[in-house]
Parts: C-alpha cells; structure tokens; sequence
C-alpha cells in the first residue's frame, strides 16, 4: 500500500519568525507521530517534554535536504534555535523509478530511541509535492 506525503505552509508565531513547513504523511503531522513513539523514551529519560518536540525548516531548507542528501536526511529541527544539527530526525531517502522510499528513521542524539517507521510514496506523487515545497521556496520568508 502507497503512502501519502503533504507538506504544509507554517506562518510565523511573532514577527521576525521565519515561515515553516510542516510534514504530513498519511494525513498525520510528523512530529505527532514522533511524539506516540517518544513519549516512552522520554518519560523514561526523565523528560516527557522532549516527546515530538521538534521545530521546523523553513521551505528552503527542508527542499535542500531532501532533493540533495540520500542519508541521514534532516526532516525536523531543534524547536528552540533552529537548527537541524542541535536536535532533529533524519531518514534514508532512496528511490527506484516507481517508488520513493523514507527509511531508517533515527533521532540525531538518540541513538537508543528506536522508530519502526518506513514510507513508500509513489514517486509521480512524491515529485509533486516536492515542487510544491519548492514553489513555497519564493514566498517571503518573514512576517
């Protein structure tokens, strides 16, 4: 059964933010769906609150890491400043003429938290949500 993948257009919370994207796969924002698999790790670390705390990349960003990078792709990053290498999910993107793949999630500071997740979007469909994102690239960045 094929996935489906929505990107979504954030508008800044305050002026002088940046405009996001949010992740939908399935119909299901990403980091919900990071925080069902979390909430153990993080109730366990001692931290409820890291459960799908993450931020996210703004349009130009997050086209970058996924029309560049086949490994330990950055999708999500650190809510506070920012940043994909302060605290975000990566995937392995592969691809074959039919399909795109997202695999092997992995949170970049928790190598313990183990994620069963895996996607297969038919790639005509994946293509377009990726110029999607891209036509979201020439919008102002700013509020």
């Amino acid at each position: 059964m094929a996935d489906h993948l929505q990107f979504q257009r954030l508008d800044p919370k305050k002026d002088g933010d940046w405009i996001s994207v949010a992740i939908f796969l399935n119909g299901v924002e990403l980091t919900e769906i990071l925080r069902e698999i979390e909430a153990p790790y993080a109730v366990e670390a001692g931290h409820p609150d890291l459960a799908g705390n993450y931020g996210h990349q703004t349009p130009e960003e997050l086209y970058q890491n996924l029309t560049s990078w086949e490994e330990e792709v950055p999708l999500l990053c650190c809510d506070g400043c920012g940043m994909s290498g302060c605290w975000s999910i990566l995937v392995d993107i592969q691809q074959d003429d039919a399909f795109v793949y997202w695999t092997h999630f992995q949170q970049n500071h928790r190598e313990h938290w183990h994620y069963d997740l895996s996607y297969q979007f038919p790639r005509s469909e994946y293509e377009a949500q990726l110029e999607q994102l891209r036509l979201l690239t020439t919008s102002p960045q700013t509020v």
